[in-house]
């Protein structure tokens, strides 16, 4: 990896780390048993005393604006690296521990990465056969950068979409290797602030007036365009490595990588991204409480065998024998500060429990008429957090009685809609990733025998061909009726065999093949390629057209 390292730099980013573990702990107790996440709901209250989170004086400062985005925060939730780390460690447990979190995942990847998307390298000028050696050239090194760097079936493509919809970011460092591009992930916590270190990179790059905040560096005029990320790899805040963000022509002469920033749920403004499940963090975390406890409740109550009602005993004798039953004690923490000691049962198949006299057997919630409120409310959490993805309760509870698919990704539902959208956001920064891997090339010179420049190579490529990518298709739809309004599209000349056959996910040269080696074996002609077609078509006109003219000619 050719990258300079600002090393041995003793700088103090931030004395944080003591704190993210704190909330690390809160939130596994919350998982648990106990406490909760942050709620955003929390910043919209007003506040006690009339000062809000500024320190000023207002009445609902919490929900105010007018500083919200200033320098790249998204304030009230986040004004500080620090901040913004600990939500992200927050979504991060969640989206990895609760089970409806998962799910979640889960269903957007199989709906919006599934099998892969494709990629190829086309000409902007159809018909144009002047540039087909750039073109095969650069459709190769593409195809050698994904199998290379594992890029497809569930490599950094899903990589990429998962910790994006996680941490709300993800990023991808690029660099010139020895046989290629060399890609890699870098996680979130890795690019972080470092602004001595800034400053350094700054006198190197001879660039002035820049901001590092976040680990983002950009003008401070203008906090929408990056201009690169400071990484530490280790955590260690002594050993910084910096990427830039665009023109890899600058990056070769300074000896520096590139990286790309995938960010979501935020606008253009705010430097760093926000988890998707930031907003429905303490929902799941409720609901899988729920759940935990009606199972644990129930099975519990299943294990009781019946119930003995003492006729003659006292309280006295009955705390006696009760406590004699107890096979395991533990301290905890009081409310006032102190420790008090609670003891338990396990309750174990067959278990018979005796009641006092002048006492009645009263069941618990899971042993009531009450236990049916529960899944209702449960089912209603589902359909709220669902709605977060547009996304029906079944996919995400498991609950068969709700399952409506069909209706679900029928092409005008929200459902498919939503998805449709997310491809084409992936698909914009996917593009933009294989551009930066196309300069990388650039620089080094690999394109100068086609005419493309080492310095501005990206741009006169970009000026002769595209990157086209096609997406998994999310709708359900009718196969026979797709499959007509295909063959009038290439009856028509519209749709081409080729990408019919892509698009049902056939390799056309394959396809060819195994049709030759099939009229072969049935001792009939072998069916023409689409080019063939086309050279036998043109042929077939010029003939008709040579007898035309001499039948003119020579009546």
């Amino acid at each position: 990896m050719t990258a300079f390292f600002i090393g041995r730099t003793e700088v103090t980013l931030h004395s944080h780390q003591d704190a993210i573990l704190e909330k690390r702990d809160q939130l596994r107790e919350a998982l648990g048993g106990g406490g909760a996440v942050t709620d955003p709901l929390d910043y919209l209250t007003p506040t006690w005393g009339g000062v809000d989170w500024r320190g000023e004086s207002s009445g609902w400062g919490r929900a105010s604006t007018n500083l919200m985005y200033q320098g790249g925060d998204f304030r009230p939730f986040w004004y500080t690296w620090m901040m913004h780390s600990i939500h992200r460690e927050e979504c991060r447990m969640v989206a990895t521990v609760a089970s409806m979190a998962s799910a979640v995942k889960d269903r957007l990847e199989d709906y919006v990465i599934a099998g892969g998307f494709s990629y190829e390298v086309k000409s902007k000028e159809r018909g144009n056969r002047r540039y087909d050696a750039l073109i095969d050239q650069l459709q190769a090194d593409m195809e050698e950068f994904m199998d290379r760097n594992g890029w497809a079936e569930g490599g950094l493509e899903s990589d990429l979409h998962n910790g994006s919809r996680e941490d709300g970011e993800a990023f991808l460092a690029l660099s010139p290797g020895k046989h290629g591009v060399d890609a890699r992930i870098i996680e979130p916590e890795y690019c972080c602030e470092g602004e001595h270190v800034g400053r350094d990179v700054d006198n190197k790059l001879g660039l002035k007036g820049t901001s590092w905040r976040y680990g983002v560096q950009n003008l401070e005029s203008d906090v929408t365009k990056p201009l690169g990320y400071l990484v530490d790899w280790s955590e260690s805040q002594t050993d910084y490595q910096y990427f830039m963000a665009e023109n890899a022509a600058k990056a070769r002469f300074h000896h520096v990588a590139m990286a790309h920033h995938i960010k979501r749920n935020v606008r253009q403004p705010v430097k760093r991204g926000m988890s998707d499940f930031f907003n429905v963090a303490p929902q799941i975390v409720q609901d899988a409480k729920l759940i935990r406890n009606m199972v644990h409740g129930a099975s519990n109550q299943a294990a009781i065998a019946w119930i003995e009602k003492y006729v003659e005993a006292s309280q006295q004798q009955m705390a006696v024998e009760v406590g004699k039953l107890a096979d395991h004690k533990r301290n905890m923490k009081s409310s006032g500060g102190g420790l008090r000691e609670e003891s338990g049962r396990t309750v174990r198949p067959g278990t018979v429990l005796s009641v006092t006299k002048g006492k009645d057997y009263v069941p618990g919630p899971m042993g009531s008429d009450r236990n049916a409120g529960f899944e209702i409310v449960s089912s209603l959490a589902a359909r709220r957090i669902g709605a977060k993805w547009a996304m029906p309760e079944f996919m995400i509870s498991g609950d068969a009685s709700n399952n409506n698919l069909a209706s679900a990704q029928v092409a005008e539902g929200p459902f498919t809609r939503a998805r449709e959208k997310d491809q084409r956001f992936y698909s914009k920064h996917f593009r933009e990733i294989l551009w930066k891997m196309f300069d990388i090339y650039c620089a080094q010179g690999r394109y100068q025998r086609y005419g493309i420049d080492s310095e501005k190579g990206l741009s006169q490529l970009k000026q002769i061909v595209l990157i086209d990518i096609e997406t998994p298709e999310v709708a359900q739809r009718d196969r026979k009726e797709d499959a007509e309004a295909k063959e009038i599209m290439h009856d028509s000349g519209v749709l081409s065999a080729d990408t019919w056959a892509r698009q049902a996910e056939l390799d056309p040269d394959i396809e060819d093949e195994n049709l030759r080696t099939e009229g072969k074996q049935l001792g009939v002609a072998s069916p023409l390629t689409e080019r063939e077609q086309h050279v036998a078509q043109y042929a077939q006109k010029t003939m008709w057209d040579f007898w035309d003219q001499q039948a003119k000619d020579y009546p």
